[in-house]
C-alpha cells in the first residue's frame, strides 16, 4: 500500500511539472520495457579526475552545498518536492552525499555521489565501486530554474569538490535519448565507456574500456 501511495504521488507530481502527455509517455515506456516489448539502452560515462584539467569555476550567483544529514535540507526555505521521493535516509546512512546549488535559500538543483555501489540504475542494474571511485546521480533541476545551465554548473562544482577529495574515477549513466546529459558530459570531458542494452530478460554490455571491466562492475540489482 505504501509503494502504491508513493507511485500515485510521483504520478501526480510528474503531471504537474512535466505535463500529462509526457507523463503518459514515460509510464508507457516503462510498461513496455517491463513486459519485454521495448529495450532500454543506457550510456555509461567515466572521467579520470587525476588526468583531467577541469573547467574553471567562475563567479556564480549560486551557492554550493554538500549535504550529509537529512536535517540539513531544513536550512533551505524551498526544496523541490521530487527530492523526497528518493530513499534519502538509506542513501545518507550508507555514506552517500547530496551536492546542491541554491539561490536565495531556494534549492535550485541537486545530485548525489555514492561510494561502494549504486543500485538505482533501473534496467541497467547496479554498479560496484572501488575505494577511489564514486558514482554521481541522479540529477534534478527545479522547474523554476531550468534553461539556465545549472546542470553544467552543478557538475563542474561537483568535479572540483571530488578532485579535492582525491577521487580518481567518477562514473555516471543516462538513457541514450537523454541529449541534455550527453551534451553536458561531453563538455566536461567525460568519456562514454560502454552501453548497457536490456530487453526483457536479455542483457548485453558493450564495453569500450581497454581493461574490459564493465561486466565485472555492473550487475543485475535483483540478483
Amino acid at each position: 500500500m505504501k509503494n502504491i501511495k508513493i507511485l500515485l504521488k510521483k504520478t501526480v507530481f510528474n503531471i504537474q511539472t512535466e505535463g500529462i502527455l509526457n507523463t503518459i509517455e514515460k509510464i508507457l515506456k516503462i510498461f513496455l520495457q517491463k513486459i519485454g516489448f521495448s529495450s532500454s539502452i543506457t550510456l555509461v560515462y567515466r572521467i579520470d579526475l587525476f588526468l583531467t584539467n577541469l573547467d574553471i569555476l567562475n563567479d556564480s550567483q549560486y551557492n554550493f552545498h554538500v549535504i550529509n544529514d537529512i536535517s540539513e535540507f531544513n536550512n533551505f526555505y524551498q526544496v523541490p518536492p521530487k527530492l523526497y521521493f528518493l530513499p534519502l535516509n538509506e542513501w545518507l546512512e550508507r555514506g552517500s552525499k547530496c551536492l546542491a546549488i541554491s539561490e536565495n535559500g531556494h534549492l535550485a538543483a541537486y545530485t548525489w555521489i555514492h561510494k561502494n555501489f549504486y543500485d538505482n540504475l533501473g534496467p541497467a542494474g547496479a554498479i560496484k565501486l572501488e575505494k577511489n571511485e564514486v558514482y554521481i546521480g541522479p540529477f534534478y533541476t527545479d522547474p523554476l530554474f531550468r534553461r539556465k545551465g545549472l546542470y553544467y554548473t552543478l557538475m563542474n562544482y561537483a568535479l572540483h569538490y571530488l578532485k579535492k577529495k582525491n577521487i580518481d574515477f567518477l562514473y555516471s549513466a543516462s538513457n541514450i535519448h537523454n541529449i541534455a546529459t550527453i551534451k553536458v558530459m561531453a563538455k566536461l570531458n567525460f568519456n562514454i565507456i560502454g552501453i548497457i542494452w536490456v530487453q526483457g530478460n536479455n542483457r548485453q554490455i558493450i564495453d569500450f574500456t581497454k581493461e574490459k571491466s564493465l561486466n565485472k562492475k555492473f550487475y543485475n540489482a535483483k540478483n
